[in-house]
């Protein structure tokens, strides 16, 4: 490990480990977190003391799986970029509107069988609810 001149760190990996690990960890009392980054397996974000993964960035070169994961505060994902570029939302309920400011909207997957719809609500800038459907067949 090496400081460069212009202030990065740098990690080489030698022996029999194939990748480089950086591991930032903050032991405040009641807002404590984790950051890994490995050249394997990429990047982790936990927030706070949950001890869950909120957001993992995996590495480009011969990656075969997602290359973005979110998880909720609940620890389940929520959202995904797959290996070729695809979103898919992984929540099938409504957020609160409490939940979303003026100006934000928030779209969702009713998988209801036979009734299965892309669910959008959002608040207009002053702050209205407004809410819309696409059916899907």
């Amino acid at each position: 490990m090496r400081v460069t001149g212009d202030g990065i760190l740098a990690l080489y990996s030698g022996g029999a480990r194939q990748e480089a690990t950086l591991e930032l960890h903050d032991n405040t009392p009641g807002n404590n977190g984790d950051i890994s980054l490995d050249t394997f397996s990429g990047l982790l974000l936990a927030i706070e003391a949950s001890g869950q993964t909120a957001l993992s960035i995996p590495p480009k070169a011969t990656h075969t799986g997602d290359l973005l994961n979110v998880r909720g505060v609940d620890s389940n994902e929520s959202c995904v970029i797959d290996a070729v570029g695809h979103l898919r939302i992984l929540r099938h309920a409504a957020p609160a509107d409490a939940g979303l400011v003026a100006g934000e909207c928030a779209f969702w997957f009713d998988q209801t069988n036979g009734a299965a719809k892309l669910m959008l609500k959002g608040k207009t800038a002053d702050g209205t609810v407004v809410a819309a459907s696409v059916a899907m067949a």
